[in-house]
């Protein structure tokens, strides 16, 4: 299934990314610098498995399905938490240790995660499940609580309760998918329009969402997407401070003090979608940057699978190294359920 580019979120992530850039005033990029930075990952061929770690539930396909859904639909602005000590990786186990012991027998109802069970979760049932397995009570848990159900409830109401039948609608595309997904469940809309009347696209909740059930499956049906290289980068925090760190993408006085300062900066405001948008053309261009490199090496078979995607895990592993270290500034502070 190929989309056309009015309604392809690939197509309309970088569109109005490229837009937002050709006026910025608060985010640019250096090229140089960029240059540098896909000089010091050429060596690095591929980022660590999505399960390196055993983080992540994996059960019957329905279920691992569900797990990846549910997992990603909480998957954001884990920041205002307690000292800032939750991180996505004690979530994603926290959710594994609900789903371990549900799966049931033949009757997938059983199933922690089903849709059914989603759609009638309450916040203290939510509450009193997940933050025993997490260092700190998850911050908007009443927000949290109304994704699930909306998630639960999309698929009972639009695809007989069955991710893999959702799923399976894209017919092997990467890009359709992540439209069905934010069609299906409003929460993963991540679209705002701009002081300017642009309506603006990222998409990052409903793109990683994807990401991860091509990662989950093995690249392999139902998830054995044909252009899986289509998705845009994830524009959340960790990327663009990483960028930032290493003087790729720069931000003016304004915008450092307050992101240095740790003040909030307001969803949809300028400030956010440039950063945003510059994290996503910085991506695709180390993406195309290193490809030529490799290619200019007779090293043109290293670029196979190189994407975005690819390109992202690569930064964001980075970016985690360098955060637990102590070694980055803070990254911007948005409260949003996008990411």
């Amino acid at each position: 299934m190929s989309l056309p580019p009015s309604v392809s979120p690939s197509a309309n992530v970088r569109r109005t990314s490229n837009i937002i850039m050709s006026t910025a005033t608060y985010v640019s990029i250096d090229s140089n610098a960029l240059t540098t930075l896909v000089k010091k990952l050429e060596s690095k061929r591929s980022p660590t498995s999505w399960d390196e770690h055993g983080w992540h539930y994996k059960g019957a396909p329905e279920q691992t399905a569900l797990y990846v859904l549910v997992l990603d639909a909480l998957n954001f602005c884990f920041w205002p938490s307690k000292n800032e000590a939750l991180q996505y990786d004690h979530l994603a186990v926290a959710l594994k240790k609900m789903c371990e012991g549900s799966e049931g027998g033949d009757d997938k109802s059983d199933f922690r995660f089903s849709p059914a069970r989603l759609a009638a979760m309450t916040v203290g049932e939510l509450r009193a499940e997940l933050d025993p397995l997490l260092p700190c009570a998850m911050p908007a848990i009443e927000e949290r609580c109304r994704l699930l159900n909306e998630l639960g409830d999309g698929l009972l109401l639009f695809w007989e309760g069955s991710a893999l039948k959702m799923i399976e609608a894209a017919n092997s595309s990467a890009d359709a998918l992540v439209h069905i997904i934010s069609r299906s469940f409003p929460g993963f809309r991540d679209t705002c329009v701009s002081a300017a009347g642009l309506q603006c696209y990222f998409y990052k909740r409903a793109q990683i969402a994807v990401a991860d059930l091509w990662a989950a499956f093995d690249h392999q049906s139902p998830c054995d997407f044909n252009d899986i290289n289509k998705l845009t980068t994830f524009a959340d925090y960790r990327v663009p401070q990483l960028l930032r760190d290493l003087n790729v993408m720069v931000y003016n006085e304004e915008l450092s003090n307050l992101v240095d300062e740790n003040h909030e900066i307001l969803a949809g405001s300028a400030m956010e979608l440039e950063i945003r948008a510059a994290t996503i053309i910085c991506v695709d261009r180390l993406v195309e940057e290193m490809k030529k490199l490799r290619d200019s090496e007779d090293d043109s078979t290293a670029s196979d699978g190189l994407s975005a995607i690819v390109m992202d895990w690569l930064l964001w592993q980075e970016g985690e190294k360098k955060e637990m270290a102590g070694q980055m500034k803070p990254h911007h502070k948005v409260r949003t359920i996008f990411y």
